[in-house]
């Protein structure tokens, strides 16, 4: 396939210069480190000896300069081959090349003139640079610059450096009419000495009539100019890019008095006096406005999501999107969301990275490699033992993989890595990596983390673990406090780990994960994290420790509201044969039903786990089945067997130290004496069920007790402070229980009502019964569309009244909830009384 770019017919060098530039701009602007890299590899390809494969820097950037006397034509070959071209593309650049110097040496006079001295400095190339997004970091340095200061721009491969440094350096010519000369890095085939030689020996450029961005300055070169008020004024700017080191640009600043200079390096250094901006990814919006320069606005704004999506793809880095967008351009019977499939499928490498890569010392390189194993903030103890060693070598390596950017140090002191960097160094770790090393390094991590994750699940949650209290309930508040931040900090790398574990077969390590964090998740209701780490301990392995992860996944999924997950998962595990708490097991069964407001099968479930329970001599599951029966008969309206079953659970939980279910208890307790109009005795229960959740931790209990006492507030007769109540429970709670919410919510739009904000309260009742609609709660359905019904009874909308507590009706009578029903008959009653009767169906919400 032909290259689009040919170089047709030249007339002489710079014809043919400007069209490689041509070429180099459809091929996506690579900076001519990462040519170095590709026409290495093209070499390579062809056999060529390693020691005569890779180009100097500058030499590779000579190709691109007008103003050449003559051309390396094997070195053209190559660059085209590295820009993507066929050998049918060589063929013609090989021709276009020959008729150019078949023209040079007609030209060419009998006695060869002396060469041109040559010189370091070079004008800045012609060439567009995309800004985009890069507002802030302009004005950085052309504020800078105006000064004569010196701005360092660093940041990761492939973030846009380059791209930044030229832009802003054009701008800020464009608007000063002062020259910008391009210093090449010394190291690059050029001394430092002669480099700086010539610096002071170059011509510079006088405060009138300065030459515009690009042209080299000629005349003598001048004294510092200064304005009226003795500000110093730059003669020009200086860019020197790939900076290895801070000595470098000390020295070229000592010797360029009178010059702005931006240094670009993958290094950070902190030892510069200076400006100093480092580039970030784009925004999403940024990076959709770039593909949009590159590939034509009109694709965009044609597939707007397929845009996104290939900005999401390539993670904000500009020479990815540049990339990517230069093959949109290039593809045009493709749809944006073909490239955006492409994209994400594939790591679509990035050359910087390979530059940035190759250049790691072998313990970087492998340090990366294991980082990039886990995809989450990893502390560098975690660090320390994916790559086996100790953490304070691990931490120096870590250090300077920070300095060119390939990881960063968070505020809490976790390695973050870039999702491309991870995507690079992980497809790296499959080509170099044993497997069985991979293998062993997760390993350890998993291990290291259940053993630590258990002692201190141990320490902040005994009763969440469903068995008896294994300390004083003194414990100390620091070691508590402490054990609680340990978690939190690991949280992430746990969820991350028992995944990665079971891919790679070691499912008793994703079942230790799984054992250890199971109670602190139900104690801090981080039911997400606990489908993907009990999902992953549900893959195989031990029986026991599967039948264990479907139990504890069942009770994530309810929490969730996802009800059908829920039973399969619980039903997994007790038909698995190797269930050794099927009385815990039976009882989440019965929470499901009972969510779902299938009352007498929920209480044959916790009948039935308590039998299993007794029998398996499991008292904190028998305590919890009784309970849960009580509450179950409450609904159903059997006021003197749900006290005595609360008695009874309350008894023995105290007994074997399970103050979890305490407060439960004491929480279903509370709302049966409110029912029966004992408010004093309810608050007193409650207060202890508060109590009970605060000492454990337990966000779900505690957000359930404030509603329940929001609830006594109201029955009180005190609104205000019912409102004040729910939304303390609501408060900062974006992974609530679904059905703790959506009940929240209920009573929260029933108490606005009763202050008078009648308005405010119909939305929080609409809200309430689309969250019960989508966590299928019935009980929370009812209570909304009895308090909805109301509402419009009062507002003499007797059709709309007749139809919610129609539907209040339907609920009740589908739950067996006696007083449910007998509300809802009362309401339709009140209807009737209104305007006669009639019969209504459900409004829409």
């Amino acid at each position: 396939m032909t290259s689009p770019v040919v170089p047709g017919d030249p007339r002489g060098w710079d014809d043919l210069t400007s069209a490689l530039r041509a070429l180099r701009a459809h091929a996506g602007s690579p900076s001519f480190a990462q040519l170095v890299q590709r026409v290495e590899r093209v070499r390579a390809a062809r056999g060529v000896p390693a020691g005569e494969r890779r180009p100097g820097r500058v030499t590779v950037y000579d190709v691109f300069r007008d103003g050449r006397a003559r051309l390396d034509v094997e070195l053209v070959a190559d660059v085209v081959r590295a820009l993507g071209g066929g050998e049918d593309d060589v063929r013609a650049w090989r021709a276009a090349h020959a008729a150019v110097a078949g023209r040079a040496a007609d030209a060419r006079p009998a006695a060869s003139p002396a060469a041109a001295p040559r010189t370091t400095l070079r004008p800045l190339p012609d060439e567009p640079a995309a800004l985009t997004g890069r507002a802030a970091e302009v004005d950085a340095l052309t504020t800078a610059w105006d000064a004569g200061r010196v701005a360092v721009v660093t940041g990761m491969p492939g973030v846009g450096k380059s791209a930044l440094a030229h832009g802003a350096a054009r701008t800020w010519a464009a608007g000063t009419s002062r020259p910008v000369l391009v210093v090449p890095t010394p190291g690059d085939g050029v001394e430092a000495r002669d480099l700086l030689a010539d610096l002071v020996a170059a011509p510079g450029a006088s405060s009138a009539g300065a030459s515009s961005a690009g042209a080299v300055p000629t005349g003598a070169q001048p004294a510092e100019v200064r304005t009226g008020d003795a500000t110093p004024v730059p003669r020009g700017l200086l860019l020197v890019e790939d900076v290895p080191d801070a000595d470098v640009v000390t020295a070229v600043a000592d010797a360029a008095s009178g010059w702005a200079l931006v240094v670009t390096s993958r290094r950070a250094l902190p030892e510069v006096a200076g400006v100093h901006v480092r580039v970030e990814p784009l925004p999403p919006d940024a990076a959709v406005a770039l593909i949009a320069a590159v590939a034509g606005p009109e694709r965009v704004a044609a597939e707007p999501d397929a845009a996104r999506r290939v900005a999401t793809a390539c993670e904000g880095l500009p020479l990815a999107l540049v990339v990517a967008a230069g093959r949109i351009a290039g593809q045009e019977s493709w749809s944006l969301a073909d490239h955006a499939r492409r994209i994400e499928a594939s790591a679509h490498a990035l050359p910087a990275l390979d530059t940035a890569y190759d250049a790691l010392a072998p313990d970087e390189a492998r340090v990366l490699r294991r980082v990039a194993l886990v995809p989450a903030p990893l502390p560098p103890v975690c660090v320390a033992l994916l790559v086996g060693a100790d953490e304070r070598s691990v931490r120096d390596v870590l250090s300077g993989l920070d300095d060119v950017h390939l990881v960063r140090t968070g505020a809490d002191g976790a390695v973050h890595l870039h999702a491309l960097v991870r995507r690079y160094a992980r497809e790296r770790a499959d080509a170099v990596d044993a497997h069985s090393d991979v293998v062993a390094a997760v390993g350890r991590l998993g291990a290291w983390l259940a053993e630590r994750a258990a002692a201190r699940v141990a320490v902040v949650a005994p009763h969440a673990a469903d068995t008896p209290a294994t300390r004083d309930e003194a414990a100390d508040d620091a070691a508590v406090a402490a054990a609680h931040a340990w978690l939190e900090t690991h949280r992430a790398v746990c969820v991350a780990a028992a995944p990665l574990a079971a891919d790679l077969g070691l499912t008793d390590v994703a079942q230790g994960l799984s054992d250890a964090l199971g109670p602190w998740f139900d104690m801090v209701a981080r039911w997400r994290d606990a489908l993907v780490v009990h999902g992953a301990a549900a893959t195989g392995g031990d029986p026991a420790a599967v039948a264990r992860a479907c139990r504890d996944l069942g009770r994530a999924h309810e929490r969730l509201g996802h009800y059908d997950e829920a039973l399969a998962q619980l039903v997994r595990a007790a038909e698995s044969g190797h269930d050794a708490r099927p009385g815990q097991t039976f009882n989440r069964v019965g929470n499901v039903e009972k969510r779902l407001g299938r009352l007498d099968a929920a209480a044959a479930a916790y009948a039935r786990a308590e039998d299993a329970a007794r029998h398996g001599g499991d008292a904190v599951s028998e305590g919890r089945a009784i309970g849960n029966r009580a509450d179950t008969l409450r609904l159903l309206g059997r006021y003197d067997e749900a006290c005595d079953g609360y008695a009874r659970a309350l008894a023995l939980s105290e007994r074997v130290g399970d103050r979890n279910n305490a407060g439960i208890v004491r929480l279903n307790h509370a709302t049966l004496l409110e029912t029966l109009g004992d408010l004093p005795r309810a608050r007193t229960v409650l207060g202890a069920a508060l109590d009970d959740a605060r000492a454990m931790g337990d966000a779900s209990l505690e957000a359930a007790v404030r509603t329940a006492l929001a609830s006594v507030d109201l029955t009180a007769g005190d609104p205000h402070a019912a409102v004040a109540q729910v939304r303390a429970a609501l408060a900062g709670r974006a992974d609530l229980e679904a059905a703790v919410g959506a009940e929240a919510r209920a009573l929260l739009g029933r108490a606005l009502v009763a202050t008078g904000d009648v308005d405010a309260g119909r939305r929080e009742l609409l809200a309430a019964l689309a969250a019960g609609r989508a966590a299928r709660v019935l009980l929370v359905q009812g209570t909304a569309a009895h308090a909805l019904g109301t509402l419009d009874l009062a507002a003499g909308r007797a059709d709309d009244a007749e139809a919610w507590f129609a539907f209040a009706l339907d609920v009740g009578t589908r739950i067996g909830v006696a007083a449910d029903v007998t509300a809802a008959r009362d309401g339709l009653a009140a209807v009737a009384a209104l305007r006669g009767g009639g019969a209504g169906a459900e409004p829409s919400a």
